[in-house]
């Protein structure tokens, strides 16, 4: 639901908020004072921050170039036909140029190229129709099979991958 908590349980999550009361733990290790140096996390948020400039770099951001990862990220992204089109093309100031599901898709493409050990996506499919939307969860899924996958999400059929599914009510997890 709406307004529920589930942002904020990213935000709690990725250390970028406290929580007042309790503890947080991440593959049974508390985190302490929102230190989450020991994790790799990777954040796909709702809305997707973009660069005016091309493709490669608004998925690398400036880090190392690896072509090889480039490609898979882009095909687990389903970006294939956008990569061929607009490969050195700007996408406009904050995606401007494109699409709210091709932003979203570059922001997947850049968190799967991101070293991580959890990755966390918050209404990160919401753009997209549900054929995109399946094909690249089923990628994600496939990519990531020994890293832990987080799923914020109001589509049931977003969850369908999950082996465990909870609900936030009434400020509580279920």
């Amino acid at each position: 639901k709406s307004g529920s908590g589930k942002t904020t349980f990213a935000d709690l999550t990725l250390g970028l908020l406290k929580p007042s009361k309790g503890n947080i733990y991440i593959n049974n290790n508390q985190i302490v004072d929102g230190s989450f140096e020991n994790f790799d996390i990777s954040y796909v948020p709702q809305s997707i921050n973009l660069v005016d400039d091309n493709l490669k770099e608004n998925i690398t951001l400036g880090h190392d170039f690896d072509n090889n990862l480039m490609n898979k990220v882009i095909s687990f992204s389903d970006l294939e036909e956008f990569h061929k089109i607009k490969q050195d093309k700007s996408i406009g100031e904050d995606g401007s140029k494109i699409s709210g599901g091709q932003k979203q898709r570059i922001g997947i493409a850049r968190a799967l190229y991101s070293k991580f050990e959890i990755l966390i996506l918050d209404e990160a499919t919401n753009a997209l129709d549900l054929n995109t939307e399946n094909k690249v969860l089923e990628n994600i899924c496939n990519y990531i099979k020994d890293k832990t996958l987080i799923i914020i999400s109001h589509r049931s059929s977003s969850l369908k991958s999950c082996n465990k599914i909870y609900e936030i009510k009434n400020g509580d997890l279920n």
